[in-house]
């Protein structure tokens, strides 16, 4: 079987292991594998395209070809472990042999995060973007901000998922989904911005009813005639708009680091609790990865503090003007 020819296949396999966004997101990255090992046979570097006849010494090429692009190491080896599971799925074991002795071992890094004037300036902008392309950026921007949800847990939530009432988020949709895990409500953490939700849920209404459309969806999309969400894809493309007018980078993930990172610098013993939120597995992955504090022993909660780092309170009030949010 031809490497990108099967890859359909083995992620139709998949079904019931892997959520949808799972599946799109290692799709996407079997045809960029499937590109560079057609340009590596094409310069007859590797000796077949077919995947149940790729040898070590093929693999071996791959993973040169990744050194010599100076990918990340992270990248690559999120990379062969792919292709090992894929080539398994052929019975061929090529890649495990390869993965077991290539030394790819990843440095921890720091987590990618706003800071509180680059957090206000992308607000500030949204605030004013028009159309219900603004809308959805606005809903989804300020939901990660609220919640510190992920990206999947954001645009595949339904609208009774949020709670204006009761400030809360329900997560339905945790990572480890393909796995089978509980949803489980959070808290929204920021008074400061909880009229920008109101605002979305709004202007959300008046979409439906201008389009003549029902959906249960938080933030539907509406495509051909059909609606259904947003892909991360398409939530990329939207955060990177706003990037390249705002001239500062990030994508709707780094909301999640930024407000676990300012929690953090702001009271170590907040540790714990930004971990709950985080619905991280214990404490230790929260300080590994976002802020090295010490463990939280106290009984303090985010909401209690959140006043202190809301930087959604010092909006400019140009374009929370032009609308009276009720619910």
């Amino acid at each position: 079987m031809n490497f990108r020819d099967g890859i359909d296949g083995f992620i139709d396999a998949q079904t019931g292991f892997w959520n949808e966004a799972t599946s799109e997101e290692r799709r996407c990255k079997l045809g960029t594998i499937a590109t560079r090992m057609e340009k590596l046979h094409s310069d007859g570097k590797i000796s077949t395209l077919e995947a149940d006849k790729m040898t070590r010494r093929d693999i071996q090429e791959f993973l040169k070809s990744m050194r010599d692009s100076r990918l990340e190491t992270s990248t690559m080896k999120k990379y062969l472990q792919l292709v090992d599971q894929y080539l398994q799925h052929f019975e061929n074991y090529s890649a495990m042999r390869v993965r077991s002795n290539a030394g790819l071992s990843v440095p921890l890094k720091g987590i990618e995060h706003l800071s509180k004037e680059e957090a206000l300036t992308v607000m500030n902008y949204i605030d004013g973007l028009p159309g219900w392309n603004g809308s959805i950026v606005r809903g989804m921007i300020y939901l990660a901000y609220q919640t510190m949800a992920r990206p999947s847990e954001i645009r595949l939530a339904k609208v009774n998922d949020l709670d204006i009432y009761g400030r809360r988020f329900r997560i339905t949709n945790p990572k480890g989904n393909g796995r089978y895990a509980d949803s489980e409500w959070v808290q929204l953490l920021f008074e400061g911005s909880v009229d920008t939700l109101i605002r979305y849920l709004e202007e959300r209404e008046r979409y439906l009813r201008r389009n003549n459309i029902e959906s249960d969806w938080l933030f539907p999309r509406l495509y051909k005639g059909d609606v259904g969400t947003y892909t991360l894809k398409s939530v990329n493309a939207k955060m990177r708009k706003v990037s390249e007018a705002t001239g500062i980078q990030f994508t709707l993930k780094t909301w999640r680091a930024t407000v676990a990172t300012w929690f953090c610098e702001y009271d170590s013993d907040l540790l714990q609790n930004v971990s709950d939120e985080l619905r991280h597995k214990c404490a230790k992955t929260t300080d590994m990865f976002y802020a090295r504090v010490r463990k939280a022993s106290s009984g303090k909660t985010l909401t209690k503090y959140s006043a202190a780092i809301d930087v959604s309170r010092n909006r400019s009030m140009a374009h929370r003007r032009t609308w009276r949010g009720h619910l």
